[in-house]
């Protein structure tokens, strides 16, 4: 699931300081039979092929700010055993809380912004949803396959799942995106010209009725060489305005290669084993 490719990506990067990755042995069958039997639920394909890899993954990387380091990207996916029922709030309606009982979280670390759940809501066809720091729940995609690929490709940038949220991404994070993966951030503002309803149906807590949101179109697959030459593009851009003289070109390079303020996230700062640049 391009893993290696964005490890290889991250410690290459001219920004990025240090890469901390520990690669973790696979679930037994009969770990995913007793999970699957105490839920009395089936795991998808899709996710059983990855415990079965993989059980659970961690990736955390920093970014050099001056003399420091400072911890920026996390992606994460519980254990098997920690991919727990989503409890509901004491103020949540009876439906609310059957929801929540065919609901599973996969991620409710602090850079999430909320929380990743497998959501049932088919029996045999499960999603996975964004449930915002606001209780809104939003649809991110129809296969955990799918949203391993969307979890890499953003890199685990602090808030990125609010990219699936009406309000979009928050500033800081935007400026992330520009610095460390322009391509995307260029999608994503075309993105924002062509928002539809989401067919799937809305998300809405606190509310009886099912409200359609608004979902961005879904990208494509993480493409580390695009990346790569975006990156080369910016740097002769910068050497070509440096003969030509300064202009619109110049304030456009300014944008990509100034690195943005630091989010006050609560970043996790260590990790059992890391990759750092010396």
């Amino acid at each position: 699931m391009f893993v290696g490719s964005v490890v290889n990506f991250l410690q290459h990067h001219h920004g990025v300081d240090s890469v901390q990755y520990k690669e973790r042995g696979g679930c037994s069958i009969q770990a995913l039979t007793r999970w699957e039997a105490s839920h009395n639920q089936k795991l998808p394909d899709d996710a059983k092929s990855f415990f079965m890899t993989s059980d659970g993954f961690s990736l955390k990387w920093s970014i050099r700010l001056g003399t420091e380091s400072v911890p920026l990207g996390h992606m994460n996916i519980n254990p098997l055993v920690n991919v727990t029922r989503l409890e509901p709030d004491s103020e949540s309606s009876e439906e609310e809380a059957k929801r929540c009982r065919n609901t599973y979280v996969l991620d409710a670390s602090p850079s999430t912004a909320g929380k990743v759940v497998l959501h049932y809501k088919q029996p045999t066809t499960p999603e996975i949803c964004f449930i915002s720091l606001d209780n809104t729940w939003h649809f991110v995609s129809a296969s955990f396959e799918n949203f391993m690929r969307l979890l890499l490709m953003h890199l685990g940038l602090p808030a990125w799942l609010c990219i699936f949220t009406p309000s979009g991404l928050p500033p800081v994070t935007a400026q992330w995106f520009r610095f460390l993966i322009p391509e995307r951030f260029a999608i994503e503002n075309s993105a924002k010209k062509e928002v539809q309803t989401n067919k799937r149906g809305g998300y809405t807590a606190g509310t009886h009725k099912q409200q359609p949101s608004q979902a961005k179109k879904q990208p494509p697959g993480l493409d580390l060489q695009k990346l790569v030459q975006v990156e080369k593009s910016a740097k002769e851009k910068e050497k070509h305005s440096h003969h030509h003289g300064h202009g619109r070109s110049t304030q456009h390079q300014q944008n990509l290669s100034t690195t943005p303020k630091v989010s006050t996230y609560n970043m996790p700062t260590r990790a059992s084993s890391s990759h750092s640049k010396r």
